[in-house]
């Protein structure tokens, strides 16, 4: 009975002793490093586990491979996370902070045309190599030079050059307009030109010329509102707007929104005019992978915009198309208040305007061959009675 006594407390005594010294038994050993990049000094503590699997990395880079096909799927940047997560993602750390972005080569849009910037190389520390060089170093440590090769920049001044072309122009005259409406149109111009559209990128009408108010520098001109014309601030600046949208229509790019009057305009048929106002905006979308720009002048006769940026594939035609006309009509009025002049039988006080169902397209050719056709917009302008007075004999009673 002792004796059985004693062998349970012998081994209870062993195994207390097992638990206790095992868990004291370090499971992993602390490697230093120094990552060398240039003149900067990286110092990094990796914590590697008491594996002769591990161990044999260190001693023969060939079992690194071996190790990977038996342990886990992975290249070196999977072993050092397996291994140790934290150290891998100091080494990541060290990578950004040694990166240097390459500059990308810039176009810079002037009254004068375009000038080019050239780009310049970045650097960053070869990854592979590091890390290869990591794990041979994980047996004693020291010190890791980490290698830098070039960044190139993505793109080349040549090919800014072949994406900064005229893609396209667009007139309109305006050269019969009231004083008050060319000085609108004029500053319209003023702050439209030389603007960019990153690629990607998008351009608001209302946010570029600025709120059409008298404090802004516009003044009084005849406005379309509602079916008539009338007179208000800024009268004029959709001509701009819509120069602008025929001009960007015919580049080839998108458009997000617009809006047409409520009456035809006498610059551009049905449906190719843009109006824009303080709750109606054109917004234009730059679906290609280069900037575009835009050049606005004007010289007191034509409005002239060009759209530069990537060289359209075809040639782009915009047509209108009318669908329906609703006839307008001339309501008499009574002629108590009006002078006549010598020989004159009637005179119209208010004009008549038909209503306009209209369409427009975008076509493509490939020389004389049409290629595709797509829908741009469906409008309608509305029906505006007109006023006319007839003229009674003068002996009428």
């Amino acid at each position: 009975m002792k004796k059985r006594i004693f062998v349970f407390v012998l081994t209870a005594i062993l195994c207390f002793a097992a638990i206790i010294f095992g868990a004291a038994a370090p499971k992993s050993r602390a490697v230093p490093m120094e990552i060398v990049a240039g003149e900067n000094v990286h110092k990094l503590t990796c914590r590697v586990p008491l594996n002769k699997d591990v161990m044999r990395i260190s001693k023969y880079k060939k079992s690194f491979a071996l190790f990977c096909n038996n342990e886990f799927s992975g290249d070196e940047k999977g072993f050092l996370r397996y291994l140790d997560g934290e150290f891998y993602e100091e080494l990541e750390e060290v990578c950004e902070k040694e990166y240097l972005a390459p500059q990308e080569p810039a176009a810079i849009f002037s009254a004068d045309g375009f000038s080019y910037i050239d780009g310049k190389d970045g650097v960053k520390i070869d990854r592979k190599k590091l890390f290869s060089d990591v794990i041979i170093s994980l047996d004693c440590g020291g010190a890791v030079i980490a290698e830098k090769k070039a960044v190139s920049p993505v793109r080349t001044v040549e090919e800014l050059k072949k994406n900064t072309v005229a893609a396209a122009t667009f007139r309109t005259d305006y050269s019969r307009s009231a004083d008050g409406r060319k000085r609108n149109i004029e500053l319209a111009c003023e702050r439209l030109n030389l603007s960019e559209i990153p690629s990607r990128g998008w351009l608001g009408f209302n946010a570029t010329v600025g709120e059409r108010t008298v404090e802004n520098g516009f003044g009084n001109a005849k406005i379309i509102l509602n079916g008539e014309y009338v007179e208000g601030i800024g009268g004029g600046v959709c001509q701009v707007s819509t120069t602008l949208y025929n001009a960007w229509l015919t580049a080839g790019y998108a458009v997000a929104a617009s809006s047409n009057h409520s009456l035809p305009t006498s610059y551009v048929p049905p449906s190719l005019d843009a109006m824009v106002s303080s709750v109606s905006d054109l917004i234009l979308y730059n679906d290609s992978d280069y900037p575009a720009y835009i050049s606005a002048l004007c010289d007191g006769k034509q409005i002239k915009i060009t759209v530069y940026g990537r060289k359209p594939r075809y040639k782009i035609k915009l047509r209108s198309e009318t669908v329906k006309i609703v006839p307008s009509k001339y309501v008499e009025k009574n002629d108590e208040n009006i002078t006549w002049e010598e020989g004159e039988k009637s005179r119209i006080i208010k004009k008549a305007y038909d209503g306009v169902y209209s369409r427009a397209y975008r076509e493509y050719y490939s020389g004389d061959r049409l290629i595709k056709s797509e829908k741009i917009k469906d409008s309608y302008y509305k029906v505006r009675d007109g006023e006319i007075v007839i003229r009674k004999p003068e002996n009428a009673i």
